[in-house]
């Protein structure tokens, strides 16, 4: 993976302060990451070499082994991290996921519907995924899915239900009390940077995503040459923020690594979204992450490039493997620059004309670009971000681990319910 910078003009008043923490951050977070520690929140990269605990979870999913259907059950940093690897490397032979992350009762009817094509019970698995145990969104939808299965399978549907959260709560002795099994998250770690605890790894195991190659992937994200970029990248976006860019865009040209923004947009939103920052005083630096695709060049392209200057891109592409030729058809006639190519090089060539459009209007951007799209990048992708983001916590000095407001809607809801 490669990142680069475009058009970017950054003080050289305060950017060489912003770099200097972010690049000292770095260095802690590389020093965490070499330790199977959990006595801070950064430790959710640690968790990525901890070769006990990840072995464990293999261990422990053997009886699984014929498993054809995932359903996962958990919103938020408990699903968007499976969806967004899965959706970039499942093939037309991986077994089906289906996500319960919202209440919907045409979800649940849907999925009784999808189970009657499973033959046994041992071809399904219910990963329920709730850090806290008390998600009122996720606990619901897991006895909706329960109570499905059980409708299918009878008791032998429970034999097939996995439990992931913290210890120590009422939802771990629900778990233990029903006999499902279940497999704890290191309690330091949070929701959004957990994907490579059981949070992700469980579900991914199931699905058939090449675990080890995604974690050597993460960890040599965080040797030491690789954090300096993503200190970098954190020092660059802080210095946008507090110079008024408070929208940072992640355009993806590849379609199966799309969720793999949305699964960033929440790590990038929960983390920095704060009303104060560490000291109490108001936060000013807030950023907006928004999520776009190669199909928004026929919606928001035109926002995007009539110059408008508060926002910061970050490009995703990789080059794929396929090498299918464009049929030239009389239906191309009126575009016979493609003759000739294929389908990858016509892609490329949007992509760089996209660059160049950016480049005219001199707008800020970065660049990444994965060698391909397999387990080994992804696993970096994922990792270098996190990384990023807990660099750009520290430097915009904000709690990238809390989530205060949150619990404001939680406890709205719990209210209309009553």
């Amino acid at each position: 993976m490669q990142t680069t910078t475009h058009n970017t003009k950054l003080p050289k008043n305060t950017y060489p302060k912003l770099s200097g923490l972010a690049h000292d951050y770095a260095r802690e977070l590389g020093d965490i990451a070499k330790k199977a520690s959990y006595t801070k929140p950064e430790s959710a990269l640690s968790i990525i070499r901890d070769t006990k605990y990840q072995n464990a979870l293999t261990k422990a999913l053997a009886p699984f082994k014929n498993v054809k259907h995932v359903i996962l059950v958990g919103i938020g940093g408990s699903s968007l991290g499976t969806e967004a690897v899965y959706h970039a490397l499942s093939t037309p032979k991986s077994p089906r996921l289906t996500v319960l992350d919202s209440i919907s009762d045409e979800a649940l009817t849907d999925l009784s519907a999808e189970l009657k094509t499973a033959r046994t019970a041992k071809e399904i698995a219910i990963v329920i995924v709730s850090k806290s145990g008390g998600t009122m969104e996720t606990l619901s939808n897991a006895s909706g899915a329960i109570e499905i299965a059980q409708k299918r399978f009878g008791a032998k549907a429970l034999k097939q239900v996995i439990c992931i959260g913290d210890d120590a709560t009422a939802f771990s002795e629900y778990a233990r009390l029903n006999k499902f099994l279940f497999l704890p998250i290191p309690h330091v770690i949070g929701g959004r940077f957990s994907v490579f605890s059981a949070v992700g790894i469980v579900p991914l195991h199931l699905l058939r995503i090449d675990i080890v190659a995604l974690r050597k992937g993460a960890l040599d994200a965080l040797l030491s040459k690789n954090l300096k970029v993503s200190a970098e990248q954190a020092a660059l976006i802080a210095q946008y923020a507090e110079t008024g860019t408070h929208t940072f865009d992640f355009f993806t040209f590849n379609k199966r690594l799309t969720k793999i923004g949305f699964w960033y947009r929440q790590l990038l939103a929960e983390s920095i979204g704060k009303s104060t920052n560490l000291r109490g005083a108001p936060f000013t630096h807030a950023i907006i992450p928004t999520v776009s695709s190669a199909v928004d060049l026929h919606s928001m392209a035109q926002l995007y490039l009539s110059g408008e200057r508060g926002i910061l891109t970050r490009f995703l592409y990789a080059q794929e493997s396929a090498t299918r030729k464009i049929p030239f058809t009389p239906l191309l006639s009126h575009v016979p620059a493609v003759k000739g190519h294929t389908y990858q090089e016509l892609q490329q060539a949007i992509m760089k004309g996209v660059h160049k459009a950016y480049d005219e209007q001199h707008l800020p951007y970065l660049n990444t670009q994965l060698k391909k799209v397999d387990a080994y990048e992804v696993g970096f992708l994922l990792s270098s971000l996190m990384s990023e983001v807990m660099c750009l916590a520290h430097v915009l000095d904000v709690n990238a681990f809390d989530q205060p407001n949150v619990e404001a809607y939680k406890r709205h809801t719990a209210t209309e319910l009553t």
